[in-house]
């Protein structure tokens, strides 16, 4: 098991004074920021901090940034709801202007 990696989430309890260096003492190879939540200064911070205790352990840490996958927003549907059956048609628009049966 040599090659087993710790991939460990920073976030606002991980990211606290002394917390990410106890986690790589205890083993964690690299950290995940997942930029789905937060701002870009929280997730600037969380870089400078994992990068700053990584220095400070004499390590090289890999950071892997986490994004959400593709994702439909509707606007207005027409009917306020819809109610899809199976093998009925339904239409996905992407005019904004135009409220449809999606």
């Amino acid at each position: 098991m040599r090659r087993t990696k710790i991939l460990a989430t920073v976030g606002p309890r991980s990211i606290r004074s002394g917390t990410l260096e106890r986690m790589i003492r205890a083993g964690a190879n690299a950290f995940r920021i997942n930029f789905s939540h937060g701002t870009s200064d929280e997730h600037a911070m969380y870089l400078d901090r994992v990068r700053s205790a990584a220095r400070s352990r004499g390590r090289q840490l890999a950071i892997v940034g986490d994004v959400q996958g593709p994702k439909i927003r509707l606007g207005t549907i027409g009917a306020g709801s819809v109610r899809l059956i199976p093998g009925q048609r339904w239409v996905l628009d992407s005019e904004v202007n135009r409220p449809g049966d999606s």
